[in-house]
């Protein structure tokens, strides 16, 4: 297993969320750069980790099985990744740097909340350490489909 790897599997879900919108972040860049340089095949190959990314922010939405009621915070959450997601798809068929542009500044505000209300919520005192964490818990568990890393 890699240190990358390693790192992961330990991360806190707070640690994995800000992880995976800095990946999606530096794909979408990654994405509008190479579509300005008319390299298509790299525009193709970093939008489509973005896209991948997404899922992963969508999949982790889910709701445990024998849960009925959905939060409707979640469910609109849920709906926005679908929108970002189908914007990257379609700016990806037609190297539209705009629309990635435009969902690269959403995912950048996104960011910035997810980051704000994690740190109020540790000035709080209201998230686990990870020792705390691990006293719950001895096998953490792994949830997503693999995110690749590389963009």
């Amino acid at each position: 297993m890699t240190y990358l790897q390693q790192e992961i599997r330990i991360a806190s879900r707070e640690k994995l969320l800000l992880t995976t919108y800095d990946i999606l972040i530096g794909c979408c860049r990654k994405g509008i750069a190479a579509i300005e340089a008319q390299d298509p095949e790299e525009a193709n190959r970093s939008l489509q980790t973005a896209q991948r990314a997404l899922r992963e922010l969508r999949f982790s939405l889910r709701q445990p099985p024998g849960e009925e009621a959905t939060d409707p915070f979640v469910e609109k959450l849920g709906a926005l990744y679908d929108y970002l997601y189908l914007e990257l798809v379609s700016a990806n068929l037609h190297k539209d740097a705009t629309r990635v542009e435009t969902v690269l500044g959403m995912l950048e505000d996104l960011n910035g909340a997810w980051a704000r209300a994690i740190q109020t919520l540790k000035e709080e005192g209201a998230l686990l350490s990870e020792e705390e964490k691990s006293k719950l818990n001895q096998a953490p568990e792994l949830v997503g489909g693999g995110l690749n890393l590389s963009c």
